[in-house]
C-alpha cells in the first residue's frame, strides 16, 4: 500500500514565514540541541535577503545589571540611577522580586525593536532566545510585573512590553524542534505554556533536520525482496532501507506534532555535511524565504 506523506501546502508555509518576517520581532525558542541559534540566523538571513532591516538579538549575551542601569538613567536621571546602582539593598531587592532579570533582559530586546535616533524605524529584530523553560520565564515576566506594578516607570513599560508580546501584527514567537518523540512531546508543551505566558499560540513551528523520504512503498517492497533473493546485496540495500525507516520514524513523529497543534508547521531539510557553516545557513535561509518543504515526499 502506498504511503502519503500529509504536509501544509506550500502556500500556507510561505505564508506563515513572510508573517514572522513582517514583524518587529521574532522570539526564537525551543528543546535545546534542536538547531534553534541555526534557525534563527537563518530567519534573520532570509528577512535580509528580502531587503528587511533585520539584527539579530542573543539574549545569553544582555547583562541584565547593565540593563538595569541602562534603563534607570533613561528613567530616573543618570544621578539618581547611580547612586542606586551602588545601593547593595536595592540590587536584593531586584534579585529577589520574581522575573525581574528576566524583565530586564526582556526589556532590553524590546527597546531594540523601538524606533530611535540613528536606528531604522523599521526593522526585524530576530531574539535568539534561551531553551524552553528558561524562554518562558522571559514571556511571563512582562504580565507578572504589569499585575505587581500597576504603578510607575516599570509597571507602564512592563505593560507596552506585555501588549507588544499578545500582538501578532508587531511580534511573532517562533518554536523549533526536531522531529523525533522527545523534542516533539517538549514542543508541544512548549505551545501551551507560551498561550500561557502571553495570551495568544506560537506563530509558526519550524521542523528541522527532516531526513529525504526518497523512496516509494512499492520501491521499498522491491529493495526488501531484492535483498531476501540474495544476502550479498546488504551492505548496499540495508543502509537504503535503515534510511527510510528513519525517515518513516521523522514523519509519523510530525504527523503527531501537527495533529496537536492548530499553527502552521514549517520543515527545514537535514544538510547533509559534517558542520554547518555560513553556507549551509544560507541553505536554510533560502529554503524558508521560498517557502518551500524541507522532506521530500513520497
Amino acid at each position: 500500500m502506498a504511503t502519503h506523506v500529509i504536509t501544509a501546502p506550500e502556500s500556507s508555509t510561505a505564508a506563515a514565514i513572510d508573517a514572522v518576517l513582517s514583524r518587529r520581532m521574532a522570539f526564537v525558542t525551543g528543546k535545546g540541541g534542536v538547531g534553534k541559534s541555526t534557525v534563527a540566523a537563518a530567519l534573520a538571513l532570509a528577512a535580509d535577503a528580502r531587503g528587511r532591516r533585520t539584527m539579530m538579538c542573543d539574549l545569553a549575551g544582555i547583562d541584565p545589571d547593565a540593563a538595569l542601569a541602562e534603563w534607570m538613567t533613561r528613567n530616573i536621571g543618570r544621578a539618581a540611577a547611580a547612586v542606586l546602582t551602588h545601593s547593595e539593598t536595592f540590587h536584593y531587592f531586584v534579585a529577589a522580586a520574581p522575573g525581574a532579570r528576566e524583565l530586564l533582559t526582556m526589556g532590553k530586546a524590546w527597546d531594540l525593536t523601538r524606533p530611535r535616533r540613528g536606528r531604522p524605524k523599521d526593522r526585524l529584530v530576530v531574539v535568539d532566545a534561551p531553551a524552553t523553560g528558561h524562554a518562558i520565564a522571559l514571556l511571563q515576566a512582562p504580565r507578572t510585573f504589569s499585575r505587581i506594578g500597576r504603578v510607575g516607570p516599570i509597571g507602564e513599560q512592563a505593560g507596552e512590553i506585555r501588549d507588544f508580546l499578545a500582538d501578532p501584527s508587531r511580534s511573532a514567537i517562533v518554536l523549533v524542534c526536531t522531529p523525533a518523540e522527545l523534542p516533539v512531546t517538549e514542543t508541544l508543551e512548549l505551545a501551551e505554556a507560551v498561550e500561557d505566558a502571553t495570551g495568544r499560540p506560537p506563530d509558526v513551528v519550524i521542523a528541522n533536520e527532516v531526513l529525504p523520504d526518497r523512496f516509494s512503498a512499492d520501491e521499498v517492497d522491491e529493495l526488501e525482496t531484492a535483498l531476501d533473493n540474495d544476502a550479498s546485496l546488504g551492505r548496499a540495500l540495508r543502509p537504503a532501507l535503515t534510511s527510510w525507516r528513519r525517515a518513516r520514524e521523522q514523519e509519523s513523529q510530525l504527523q503527531r506534532l501537527a495533529a496537536g497543534l492548530v499553527v502552521p508547521i514549517v520543515r527545514l531539510p537535514f544538510l547533509f555535511v559534517p558542520a554547518l557553516g555560513e553556507q549551509e545557513r544560507h541553505v536554510l535561509a533560502a529554503h524558508l524565504a521560498s517557502g518551500s518543504d524541507g522532506a521530500l515526499r513520497s
